[in-house]
């Protein structure tokens, strides 16, 4: 097992486990997103989404769904010949994505700043369990990822789950050389 830490330029380290997981073709993974400790900008996630108004409120988890989808197509794509995520529940391992911290971005800032400035950014973790067992395979911690700016604030989450998709794998790659 490894227990190096591997640091990713773009937020994203290794804490422990085994990152040759990454490599097992034969398991597919159940992939989910826990935003129930999640602070969007500084407050709890409800209390951003009511303040920016019912529609947000009501919008957030198909928002979430799609995004998760999102993350699922990118990490295979980027991953073809190894380990694979699904929505499927009934798989031996399930990935858990933490996300502790968000900020939606600002297109303002990508129009006045440009070079990617206001783009979509998170913190949190990534850990993979089997079923049955309380010991994650393998852990990442994510501090600071970013996506690239976009109109809105659902198109900056987009790029931000495509980045953190395939900055994690990059991640696991690396933990493994």
């Amino acid at each position: 097992t490894l227990t190096s830490i591997v640091a990713n330029a773009n937020g994203i380290v290794f804490k422990s486990g085994d990152a040759s997981m990454l490599k097992k073709s034969d398991i597919t993974v159940t992939v989910c997103f826990d935003y129930s400790n999640t602070e969007i900008e500084g407050k709890p996630a409800m209390t951003y989404l009511k303040e920016h108004g019912e529609n947000f409120v009501k919008d957030w988890p198909k928002d979430n769904n799609e995004l998760q989808k999102v993350f699922v197509q990118r990490w295979n794509k980027e991953n073809k010949k190894g380990l694979q995520l699904t929505d499927d529940e009934k798989t031996e391992y399930r990935m858990v994505v933490t996300v502790t911290k968000l900020d939606m971005g600002s297109f303002g800032a990508s129009f006045v700043v440009g070079m990617g400035a206001g783009g979509a950014k998170m913190s949190g973790k990534i850990e993979l369990f089997k079923k049955g067992n309380n010991e994650p395979s393998f852990v990442l911690d994510v501090d600071g990822q970013t996506g690239k700016s976009e109109w809105t604030e659902q198109q900056r989450r987009i790029s931000l789950y495509k980045e953190l998709a395939d900055d994690a794998v990059d991640c696991l790659k690396d933990a493994i050389k």
